[in-house]
């Protein structure tokens, strides 16, 4: 069983304060080429999950994946975690220490090793022994020419790979071979000791012996630029030399080069060529190199190759430094290192003149020019140097906004304050701004003013403001003046200040920090903590982190010439497609799609500084100015959405039950064991920590399951059956990859859901089934027999109970209550009882007589004589005279003639049945109206009970339970009967007898 070593990080970005990892020009006259700022710098370590601190080499992969030689292993990365191959979890791995890496045209990967050359290919290694004189030796140059033919140098010697073996090939050295070689652009390029040769066809050319130049070995050879013919060769101390037309240019470092001693050549995407020295990068400018040094902390930090991904990302390997990757960053951030003494910055404008105004919290104001910033001189002139708002109107005056008001018409020249004796009484200015009419409006902590050029007028809470501290100014397209304040949001229109409500049932209004107005009405309010709020056409949508937002904090609002809004929160600067904004407020879509920048982009710090006007600037190259809490933050918009491309899709591994898969067969698994653990990545580096997934298992559910940036599924438990596994993916900018990756799963049922049991199973049924059935009809009848017979004995054996009873009630209970009651008529003839004792005589008389009418009814009722001397319609004609003419219910009967319809021994069944039904109706139904119906139609004897009570629930039978099962078991005994129960709380019962009168 194989493992691979997986490792996840947690990204570190390494800030010049942290990590003084430069990239500083030195040299060159032309000035610094490479600022470290234009990128954010990451470094991985064995923290991270590289198995060793050494990185030897570095390539991208045709899928994208980035390779590192190690001399823990080989390494594969997909921007988030490390995976690593070596002698314990690879099979074929003869060494770990790998020294160099090269992909050939079929995907393989090569690598040279201090124990041979090893070819890895799906998790499996093969090594290749080159042996001389029993040492094996690792290749120096490995090359691939046009037609997949791979060349390399070993120990002196050139091989070419040919039916899997390295064939050893002769050199050429004649001067007609030498010119054919230098003319054919399709040979490659390989050298040892201090020759150089080249490939024709499947020959070996020798262009130059330069061991009277060179005193160290060639380390890697490259023409550059491309086609060209000129060759930059590098040793391992004669430095850099380069060949054009036969001649030959010795670069050390008086021309750019940190050291002699040269690791690697790097030609980048962008056709720029790199020298990459043991102790420093130089990059060729032309005519010589331009140097550039890093240092980690106070020691020297040294580097073994440099590579370019595909995402525009480069790769430093170091021999005891990790990895380091240096992104450029989409935000390059002003900070002390330009000359900043304070960094939290609040109001910001760009003048007519191209420089931008930049005012901080009590450090003054600051100039950016050209890429320079220096203080202002208006510092020198300000009545105080807390600025919170700074703005230019039409005329070219300048307006700051402290505690107190001042314009001026230069910077560099003394200009006016305003004070009360102008006519202002401002407290601090948060935000000015001028509209179409020429007036200037300073929003203050006291309410609005508005300068006309002559004088100042003051708005309040009693103008129709909803609060005095006003943090934001915006005029729309229609000349409307919209005002935020720190609790409500107004608007100014012909003179008059209104309210626009944003909140329900009296709820606090929102604190506003800014305001932006589509051409077509769409209004957007950016707050602060309840999100982004959407008015059009009279309704209001509210967005917020829940939604998809960033952040709930929205302080600016800018959008840019290709649809998107620009956002500053506390959380970062985000972008949102305006689409993505209207899809959702118009039902379209359930979530907003948004892209966050903050730390990780080239921020200092996330928390962009807001409710302080003019803010974010538009520069003349369209890039975004946002003020922070630590610097200003420059969002370089042509910089961006630069990797199109969404991200490829990999199930890396799939385990069941401590079994492991690859991800490209299909995995079969027992019912027993159908536990899935998925693993599957996408490969980006831009910013792996943003990449979204959703997978689904067809086959188990339809849905696809947001992911977000987990790397893991789990199905626990499979039923039988066949699955398919598919993730998607998006990057950072939310570009999906529809297609993803896909793994089959086939789950194998238990033999006895297999198609050949199920196939015995018919087989069987087919032949044994008739007789299994009619022995079991036969069975099931018998005992529905016996069933019937036993109820009908058990009935006529509760009917003889009853007559026993009747009669000993009529007999015995009853004559002896006949003699009481006699006996008391026969005291109340004697003349001489006094009152008291003929009222008791009399009373006991009544009693008696009462009592006699009872035993008589309770004995028509355990026997009924009608029944048995009338028959069976005068008995049920005689029951319902008599509910008729004692109960409330209003009762109404029809009694077909049925005597001889039902067998003598059953017509005792039928009357119970009627009998108990009435019973039911009288004790529970607290029914007005009721109705008993006996018909004979058609051969079925039909009885009907009907009421419009109270109803109730036949599945729920409490407190009637008895009366009803009684009536069942007799309808059971009727031969062919069916009773139905229709009711419902609250409509009433209606209970229907058919009885069969050929089988009754």
């Amino acid at each position: 069983m194989r493992y691979f070593y997986t490792m996840h990080f947690r990204n570190r970005f390494l800030t010049i304060p942290l990590l003084l990892l430069l990239l500083i020009s030195i040299s060159d006259a032309s000035g610094q080429i490479l600022d470290s700022r234009e990128f954010v710098i990451t470094r991985y370590s064995m923290n991270e999950g590289l198995p060793q601190s050494s990185v030897n080499d570095i390539i991208q992969s045709r899928d994208r994946y980035l390779w590192l030689a190690t001399y823990g292993g080989l390494v594969r990365f997909d921007g988030h975690s490390f995976t690593t191959f070596d002698r314990f979890n690879t099979p074929g791995m003869s060494s770990d220490r790998v020294l160099s890496l090269f992909e050939s045209g079929d995907g393989s990967i090569w690598m040279g090793t201090e124990n041979g050359f090893i070819r890895f290919e799906d998790t499996v290694a093969v090594p290749y022994f080159i042996r001389q004189q029993s040492q094996v030796y690792s290749p120096l140059m490995v090359e691939e020419d046009n037609r997949g033919i791979m060349w390399l140098t070993a120990n002196g010697v050139i091989y070419r790979f040919s039916d899997s073996l390295f064939v050893p090939q002769p050199i050429y050295n004649d001067s007609l071979a030498r010119e054919r070689a230098l003319a054919n652009p399709y040979g490659v390029l390989l050298a040892h000791d201090q020759q150089i040769f080249k490939t024709l066809g499947d020959s070996v050319v020798q262009l130059w012996d330069l061991s009277d130049l060179l005193k160290y070995k060639i380390q890697t050879i490259r023409e550059f630029p491309h086609g060209s013919g000129v060759l930059f060769v590098g040793t391992d101390g004669d430095g850099v030399c380069r060949i054009e037309n036969g001649q030959f240019t010795l670069f050390s470092e008086s021309a750019g080069l940190h050291s002699r001693y040269v690791k690697s050549l790097t030609i980048d995407r962008k056709d720029q060529f790199w020298v990459v020295t043991y102790n420093g990068i130089s990059k060729w400018s032309g005519k010589e190199f331009t140097r550039f040094t890093s240092q980690l902390s106070d020691r020297p930090f040294q580097f073994t190759t440099l590579f370019e991904g595909l995402e525009g990302n480069y790769w430093i390997g170091t021999p005891d430094n990790g990895l380091i990757k240096l992104k450029p960053a989409p935000i390059l951030t002003y900070d002390e290192s330009d000359g900043l003494k304070t960094t939290n910055m609040l109001s910001m404008v760009r003048l007519k003149n191209g420089t931008i105004l930049m005012a901080t919290n009590c450090g003054g104001v600051y100039e950016l020019k050209n890429g320079i910033i220096r203080q202002s001189p208006v510092n020198q002139f300000l009545p105080n140097l807390c600025v919170w708002s700074v703005f230019e109107d039409s005329k070219g005056q300048i307006w700051f906004g402290s505690r107190v008001l001042y314009r001026t018409q230069d910077p560099g020249k003394k200009g006016v304050v305003f004070n009360k004796e102008a006519g202002y009484g401002g407290d601090e200015v948060f935000a000015i701004t001028e509209t179409r009419d020429g007036n200037i409006w300073i929003g203050c902590l006291n309410g609005l003013y508005r300068w006309n050029g002559v004088s100042f007028m003051h708005f309040t809470t009693e103008a129709g403001l909803h609060y005095n501290d006003i943090r934001s100014l915006y005029q729309d397209q229609s000349d409307t003046l919209w005002i935020g304040t720190s609790a409500g949001l107004n608007y100014f229109v012909n003179g008059q200040i209104g309210r626009k409500s944003l909140t329900t049932n009296g709820h606090t209004e929102p604190y506003i920090r800014a305001i932006y107005k589509q051409p077509d009405g769409t209004l957007w309010i950016g707050t602060y903590g309840n999100g982004l709020i959407r008015l059009k056409n009279g309704q209001r949508t509210t967005i917020t982190t829940r939604e998809g937002l960033a952040d709930n904090i929205v302080s600016h609002l800018v959008p840019d010439s290709t649809g998107n809004f620009w956002m500053g929160s506390n959380r970062g600067i985000f972008q949102i497609p305006i689409a993505s904004l209207t899809d959702f407020s118009e039902g379209r879509k359930s979530q907003v799609f948004s892209i966050s920048y903050g730390t990780g982009d080239g921020m200092r710090s996330a928390e962009t500084n807001g409710g302080f006007q003019p803010s974010v600037v538009i520069a003349s190259d369209g890039d975004l100015l946002f003020p922070t809490v630590h610097g200003v933050s420059r969002v370089r918009i042509r910089k961006i959405n630069t990797h199109p491309d969404p991200p490829p899709v990999f199930i890396e591994r799939v385990g069941s039950n401590g079994k492991s898969f690859s991800g490209n067969q299909l995995i079969e698994l027992s019912h027993q064991s159908a536990h899935l653990d998925i693993r599957y990545t996408a490969v980006t580096f831009t910013d792996p920590t943003k990449v979204r997934f959703r997978y689904r298992l067809e086959g188990l559910q339809d849905n696809w399951i947001e992911a977000t940036n987990s790397r893991n599924a789990v199905f626990p438990g499979l039923p039988p059956g066949d699955y398919q596994f598919r993730v998607i993916a998006s990057n950072h900018l939310g570009i999906w990859n529809e297609e993803g990756a896909v793994v089959n799963i086939s789950v194998l049922p238990p033999f006895w859901q297999t198609w050949w049991f199920r196939l015995i199973l018919i087989t069987g049924f087919l032949f044994i089934g008739p007789a299994v059935y009619w022995w079991r009809v036969s069975a099931l009848e018998k005992e529905r027999h016996q069933q019937e017979a036993f109820a009908q004995q058990l009935i006529d054996s509760q009917e003889a109970e009853r007559r026993r009873i009747a009669a000993d009630l009529h007999d015995g209970l009853g004559q002896q209550i006949l003699v009481i009651k006699n006996r008391a008529d026969l005291a109340l003839k004697h003349r001489d009882l006094n009152a008291e004792i003929s009222e008791q005589l009399e009373e006991i008389r009544k009693n008696a007589i009462s009592s006699i009418q009872d035993v008589r009814q309770i004995s028509h009722d355990l026997r009924p004589v009608h029944l048995e001397q009338f028959g069976l319609t005068d008995a049920l004609n005689s029951l319902c005279d008599q509910i008729q003419s004692t109960s409330e219910i209003e009762w109404s009967y029809h009694i077909d003639s049925i005597d001889g319809l039902i067998p003598p021994e059953k017509e005792i069944n039928f009357y119970r049945i009627i009998q108990e039904g009435t019973n039911n109706i009288l004790k529970h139904s607290k029914a007005r109206e009721a109705s008993v119906m006996v018909r004979s139609l058609d051969g079925v004897l039909h009885a009907k009970l009907w009421d419009d009570g109270s109803g109730f629930r036949p599945e729920q039978r409490t407190g009637r339970g008895l009366g009803l099962s009684g009536m069942q078991e007799r309808v059971k005994t009727l031969r062919g009967a069916t009773m139905e129960i229709q009711s419902s709380p609250g409509n009433g019962t209606v209970i229907k007898i058919a009885i069969p009168l050929q089988y009754a």
